[in-house]
This record gives C-alpha cells, structure tokens and sequence, in this order.
C-alpha cells in the first residue's frame, strides 16, 4: 500500500515494501516513485506514466538493498478533496512478481531446451495425464494429433496408436 501526495511524492508506504526490496520505507519517503525505480511498458520500454489518472497493473521495477532488481505491479487512483475538488494525490497497491516472472523465465527456457532435443519427448504428470511434448513428437504422432493434449492420460494415447496402426 502507498500513497502520493500532490506533487507526486510518496508520502506512505507499508511495512511490506522493505519485507519485499529490502528497502526501508523511511528511505523513500519524500521521493518521487521515478526516483527508486522505472516504469515498463509491456515491451520493456521504460515509460512516465501519468499517476494523476487511474492505472492498473503497471509494471514497475526498482532495485532491491541487496542488488537484484524486483518486479512489482502497482495500481493506483487519484484522491481529491472533498471540499475544493482538488487534486490531493494518489493512493495505490503493489504486487510482488518477483518470484513469478523467474518461474516464467525458467519455464520458457526448459520449453525452449525440450524443443531442440532431436529425439521425441513427452512429458505426462503423476496422475499420467498429457502435460507436454516437443516438435519432433508431434511429428511423429501426427496421424494421432487429437491425443496430444493436455489433460489426456497416457493410456488414451498409446490405445489410440494401436487402433490406428502407428503401432504394433
């Protein structure tokens, strides 16, 4: 949770964000959010947002004490006075994605590594359903293709080869 003042200042952030960037919160007090950290559009181009207008999801970027750089999505709203109808700030949330954009990446590149094996390779879970294969498996499974996919078990696969001869 954090808050901007009118000139754009943070002026509250929560406990959480040093339990996240390991950064103390007293730290950043007084200081514009573009100057902790970066916006990212959604091709990694840094960008300025305008914070006077409601945003959602916003990739934003800051450098943590011990040198890693955390992901975070923040959403915030403007807050006017009650009274004058004046701009007041911005109040918003953040979200610590971190942890999932490394899951990401390391996914993508496991994903990457099984389509260059040369051999076919499928992968089915513990309860032997289809999770995921590479080219050269569906290549060779081509004249099966409706059995490739998630969820199916192995068992329907490999009765579904025999009945069409792929084989033995």
């Amino acid at each position: 949770v954090w808050s901007l003042s009118k000139d754009f200042r943070l002026s509250f952030i929560s406990d959480q964000f040093f339990e996240s960037c390991g950064v103390l919160p007293v730290n950043v007090i007084g200081k514009k959010m573009t100057d902790i950290g970066w916006f990212r559009s959604s091709s990694g181009e840094i960008l300025v947002p305008d914070l006077g207008k409601p945003f959602r999801n916003l990739a934003y970027e800051i450098s943590a004490t011990d040198g890693s750089t955390r992901h975070l999505l923040l959403s915030g709203l403007p807050t006017f006075s009650r009274e004058t109808g004046a701009f007041t700030g911005v109040r918003g949330i953040g979200r610590d994605i971190t942890n999932r954009m490394k899951a990401e990446k390391t996914s993508q590149t496991l994903i990457a590594a099984i389509e260059e094996v040369s051999e076919a390779f499928c992968l089915y879970d513990a309860d032997d359903k289809f999770v995921m294969c590479n080219r050269r498996f569906r290549e060779v499974n081509e004249p099966i293709k409706d059995l490739i996919e998630t969820g199916r078990t192995f068992e329907d696969f490999i009765a579904g080869a025999a009945n069409t001869g792929l084989v033995p």
